[in-house]
């Protein structure tokens, strides 16, 4: 069982979450490739792509 987070370790999680806070306010697009391959053979090829935004509701 894990044991709980001090107060000196909520430091760095917190930069983390600001950070992933406003890349989701502003949006953030990321792309890649991943190929595996045997012996110089690709066997498979994925091209991964991802739309990270926030939505908010029109205001009344």
């Amino acid at each position: 069982m894990s044991e709980p987070l001090k107060p000196g370790q909520l430091q760095g999680l917190d930069g983390l979450v600001e950070l992933l806070d406003t890349l989701i306010d502003t949006g953030v697009a990321i792309a890649g490739d991943l190929i595996i391959s045997v012996a110089g053979v690709d066997l498979i090829q994925l091209d991964l792509r991802a739309l990270l935004t926030g939505v908010s509701e029109p205001a009344s």
